[in-house]
C-alpha cells in the first residue's frame, strides 16, 4: 500500500535544500491539517547516500543539535554523493521534549516497519521512512541520548542483525566513526530504526551521547567528528581517509544481566559514576520505600563490567531501569 507521507524535496536535485516530510492529519482544531517534519538534502556529483537521524525521542538533543549545525556548515561541493538528515525523526515529540510522541502515545524506536494503513501518525511515518527513505540509502547513523531518565557515557553503536556481511561493513564503519568508546548491542526487537535499515540492506550505526535531557558540547564534537570521519571513509568527500593513530575500545551489553532494573517503587539512592568499573555483586545503589518501614532495598550489579548509563531521575517505579553495565567485546568481525 502507498503511503500517505510525502515530501516536498526533489532528493536527486543537486545542492543544499530543505524541505519537509508531510502527512495529513485532521483534528477537532484543524479541518485540513498536515504534520510537517523537517528534512534536508545535501547533493554533488556520484556516491553513497548517507542518512542521518536524530530526535527519534524528543528528550535527546545532542544529535538533534550536532545535525542542525552539520547542515549549516557543509557545503554541497565539499561531498560526493547525498546526505539525507532528519534531525527531528518524532518532530511532535521534539517539540513536547518527551520520549514518546504526544499524538498518539508511540514509541518511534519500536514503530517499524509501521503501517500506511495505521491511525497512528508514529506507524504512518516509520511505514514511510522504512519503504521510500531507507531503499534510496546506503548507509546510516542514528543518534540518541539517554533522554529525560536516563545519563549514558558517550558511545557510538552497532546492532548485530546476523547478517555477516552487514554486521562486517558495519564494524568496519563503527571503527571508522572512531569514538573513544564504540558499542555492540546483540539485542534487536525487529521494531527499531536499525532494524528498518537491516531490511533494506543499509549498513547502520547508531549511539548514546549523553542524557538526562541536557546539552553535552563534547558529545557534540564526537559526533561531528565521527560523521566527519565516516564521510572521509566512504569517499564522499574530496579529502584522503587516513585512519587515526589511536583505536577506539569496543565493548558490548551481552543480555539482560547488564542491567539493574529496581524490584520497587521508591527514591533510589545512586552508589554509582558513568565509566566505573564493577564486580557481580557490587552495590548499583538503595531504593528507598515511599511508605513503610521496611527499609532500603539494596540492588547490586549481576555481572563484571564498566558502568555506562545510569538512571537521572532519583523518583523510580518498580521495573525502572537503574544503571546498565557493558564488558570488552571479544567480537572479531
Amino acid at each position: 500500500m502507498k503511503s500517505r507521507v510525502y515530501s516536498d524535496l526533489d532528493f536527486d536535485r543537486d545542492g543544499k535544500h530543505s524541505g519537509h516530510l508531510i502527512l495529513p492529519y485532521q483534528t477537532n482544531q484543524s479541518a485540513y491539517g498536515n504534520i510537517f517534519t523537517p528534512i534536508q538534502v545535501i547533493k554533488n556529483l556520484e556516491g553513497p547516500t548517507l542518512l542521518l537521524t536524530a530526535g527519534v525521542h524528543g528528550d535527546e538533543y545532542e544529535g538533534q543539535i550536532a545535525l542542525r549545525q552539520f547542515f549549516s556548515k557543509i557545503k554541497s561541493k565539499d561531498i560526493k554523493g547525498r546526505i539525507i538528515i532528519m534531525p527531528a525523526v518524532n518532530y511532535h515529540a521534539v517539540k513536547a521534549g518527551t520520549r514518546l510522541s504526544p499524538l498518539d502515545g508511540m514509541n518511534m524506536h519500536g514503530a517499524f516497519p509501521g503501517s500506511a494503513s495505521s491511525k497512528n501518525p508514529t506507524e504512518e511515518l516509520a511505514y514511510y521512512i522504512e519503504t521510500e527513505i531507507m531503499p534510496m540509502t546506503d548507509y546510516m547513523i542514528d543518534l540518541h541520548s539517554g533522554g529525560l531518565s536516563l545519563d549514558y557515557l558517550p558511545f557510538c553503536s552497532i546492532r548485530l542483525t546476523n547478517n555477516d556481511d552487514l554486521d562486517r561493513r558495519g564494524m568496519d564503519l563503527l571503527r571508522a566513526f572512531n569514538a573513544s568508546l564504540s558499542m555492540v548491542w546483540r539485542q534487536a526487537n525487529g521494531r527499531m530504526l536499525s532494524s528498518a535499515a537491516a531490511r533494506n540492506n543499509v549498513v547502520s550505526l547508531g549511539g548514546e551521547f549523553g542524557g538526562a535531557s541536557t546539552y553535552s558540547h563534547d558529545s557534540e564534537k564526537i559526533i561531528e567528528k565521527g560523521i566527519r570521519n565516516v564521510l572521509d571513509y566512504l569517499g564522499m568527500t574530496h579529502r584522503n581517509w587516513k585512519p587515526a593513530c589511536s583505536k577506539t575500545n569496543i565493548f558490548e551489553v551481552s543480555g539482560v544481566r547488564s542491567y539493574v532494573y529496581s524490584r520497587l517503587s521508591g527514591i533510589f539512592e545512586t552508589n554509582i559514576s558513568l565509566g566505573k568499573s564493577v564486580k557481580k555483586n557490587d552495590l548499583c545503589g538503595y531504593v528507598h520505600p515511599l511508605e513503610g518501614d521496611t527499609g532500603r532495598k539494596v540492588h547490586k550489579f549481576q555481572e563484571d563490567g564498566i558502568v555506562v548509563c545510569k538512571r537521572h531521575l532519583s523518583l523510580v517505579s518498580q521495573g525502572d531501569c537503574l544503571a546498565h553495565t557493558a564488558i570488552l567485546s571479544k567480537i572479531t568481525l
